[in-house]
């Protein structure tokens, strides 16, 4: 297997960019867009970081949508050990010490991830053709010309399509399951919520405070959070959002209050109103832990209207951890009226 992987290396080169490895779900050239993606992310261009003797192994992604993920660097900064930044867009960021053998395998890993994969002697010219939809794209980007007793190289950079994955997609995914073990409390999201460790990086970028405490929250209520595939819903809403006696949800101006579980009126008006509205859907934006017992959280619903048109509803709520049942229970639900999505 090594030797069929040397054997293609060594017969592909470096290999220019093409449209197709560039093109994103909407038809937008990401390569052409490269810097300008960066810049969104907080990054600096890879020249740059070259040019201050950066050793930087790093990769930017767009999802199977054309939307921009987080981008995940490596770095080993003049003067400074080794770290693992994970940049977000509008300033949010993490970052991370990395241990000597960490580095040394990202290192490793960078070696080839700028290749692209020949075809071998005796695959067919004509393999049998799939429908990839909704791919992902990867860019991996390398200046180690500081790297001590390596001669100084120019950077190195490629796009690739997951629909044609090979070592650069395969890094870029590699470096993001490595990343998210650096920070801990992000690797307790739970992982049958996401898509993979990306996206998981992703939700926790939005976690301000006690970001261990957000990841706590956000696994009981799920990233989907609304329960549209429970039988008793109302049973369900209950154990998402566990309302006690002091819980108020202010739905658009209609106000219920108070808790017992799947009797909750909460529980049970929400289960009402997701009865009527099959379409209702809920995402939380920002978790902004006060504290290890308090949680403000912003997000919107969103529903299909009369004529299929889409609405949409801003929301603020209140969490607060209750010692006795060990879970975080719903304080304030104010859901603003729903309006048509501009």
């Amino acid at each position: 297997m090594l030797a069929a992987l040397m054997l293609s290396l060594a017969l592909s080169g470096q290999t220019p960019q093409t449209d197709q490895s560039c093109s994103d779900d909407n038809g937008v050239d990401r390569c052409a867009r490269l810097t300008e993606d960066a810049r969104a992310l907080g990054m600096a261009t890879l020249d740059v970081e070259r040019a201050t003797g950066t050793e930087v192994y790093r990769i930017i992604q767009i999802d199977g949508y054309g939307r921009l993920m987080p981008g995940i660097a490596y770095e080993r900064r003049t003067g400074s050990s080794p770290q693992v930044v994970v940049y977000g867009k509008e300033g949010a960021r993490m970052s991370a010490p990395v241990s000597p053998e960490e580095w040394r395998t990202v290192q490793s890993m960078a070696r080839f991830a700028d290749r692209e994969l020949a075809p071998l002697p005796d695959e067919p010219a004509n393999p049998l053709a799939g429908i990839c939809l909704h791919s992902w794209l990867s860019t991996a980007e390398i200046a180690n010309g500081a790297r001590r007793g390596v001669p100084d190289q120019p950077v190195r950079r490629r796009t690739e399509s997951a629909c044609g994955g090979g070592l650069t997609t395969t890094f870029a995914f590699d470096l993001a399951s490595m990343a998210i073990k650096a920070f801990p409390d992000c690797d307790l999201l739970d992982k049958s919520e996401y898509r993979n460790d990306m996206t998981r990086l992703e939700q926790c970028l939005r976690f301000k405070g006690d970001r261990l405490a957000a990841v706590e929250l956000m696994n009981q209520v799920g990233w989907r959070f609304v329960p549209d595939d429970a039988e008793d819903k109302a049973l369900a809403w209950a154990r998402r959002l566990q309302p006690r006696q002091t819980t108020r949800l202010d739905w658009g101006g209609t106000v219920t209050t108070g808790g017992g579980g799947a009797r909750s009126p909460v529980a049970a008006f929400l289960a009402r109103f997701q009865t009527d509205n099959p379409s209702l859907r809920g995402y939380i934006s920002t978790l902004d832990a006060k504290s290890s017992t308090q949680i403000e959280a912003t997000g919107r619903m969103d529903m299909s209207g009369p004529d299929d048109t889409d609405l949409t509803a801003p929301f603020t709520q209140t969490w607060v951890w209750d010692p006795n049942s060990l879970a975080w229970t719903l304080e304030a639900w104010i859901v603003q009226p729903f309006v048509p999505v501009r």
